[in-house]
């Protein structure tokens, strides 16, 4: 990172990937979280439903962040 501590956009990048480092740690605890909710056999519907709303809503930022990071990947690649 030294010979780009001029360059705002490498930086802005870091920036965010820690982020996303952080938002994907917290993701997984939360999805481990909500099967360990479901590990029981009697899990009554509504926990069920809960679960399946819960894991739905987190989807679309996690699609969302792949995307994000593989295209900083290929702009990171294109500077090769």
């Amino acid at each position: 990172m030294f010979p780009f501590v001029n360059n705002a956009l490498l930086i802005q990048y870091f920036a965010y990937l820690n982020a996303v480092l952080v938002f994907v740690k917290t993701s997984k605890r939360q999805t481990q979280t909500t099967v360990e909710a479901m590990s029981p056999a009697d899990v009554p519907p509504e926990v069920i439903e809960e679960a399946g709303e819960d894991l739905g809503t987190l989807l679309g930022p996690v699609v969302e962040t792949k995307i994000e990071v593989k295209q900083i990947l290929n702009r990171l690649e294109g500077l090769r």
